[in-house]
């Protein structure tokens, strides 16, 4: 059975911890700088697919050049990225979010990575489209 003692030191026991092994100041005598330090780099992210957002995966394997799916119909692009062994997904460049259900009514105008790329087979390619008589944004 655990005393109100007990529970209290385990509940303090991480910060004694924390403490202890963080770095202390030490006065060297010389002013400290007040230059902020170089933004660490940001790694490029891709948004998470929105609920209307079309998502295949592949399977996994060597790596494969990207092919350039830019101007396609959705569905030749769809065959080529499978051709390749590449998942993918494709969104709404108009941010309508419309579902690509008919992927031959719908166009390519963008891809993420560019064509010519070396990606894990497997490895994701963000296509956004619009319907084949609109014009890309």
């Amino acid at each position: 059975m655990r005393t109100p003692h007990a529970v209290a030191l385990l509940a303090v026991a991480p910060a004694f911890v924390l403490i202890a092994c963080s770095p202390q100041p030490t006065d060297t005598g010389k002013p400290v700088s007040t230059t902020p330090a170089a933004p660490a780099a940001v790694a490029s992210v891709v948004p998470a697919p929105a609920r209307s957002d079309f998502v295949v995966e592949a399977p996994q394997g060597p790596p494969a050049i990207v092919p350039s799916l830019v101007g396609k119909n959705l569905q030749a692009a769809q065959d080529e990225a499978r051709a390749a062994s590449l998942s993918f997904r494709s969104s709404d460049a108009l941010g309508q979010h419309r579902i690509q259900a008919a992927a031959q009514d719908w166009k390519v105008c963008s891809q993420i990575p560019a064509a010519g790329m070396r990606l894990a087979t497997g490895g994701g390619l963000v296509l956004s489209t619009v319907k084949v008589d609109e014009s890309c944004p």
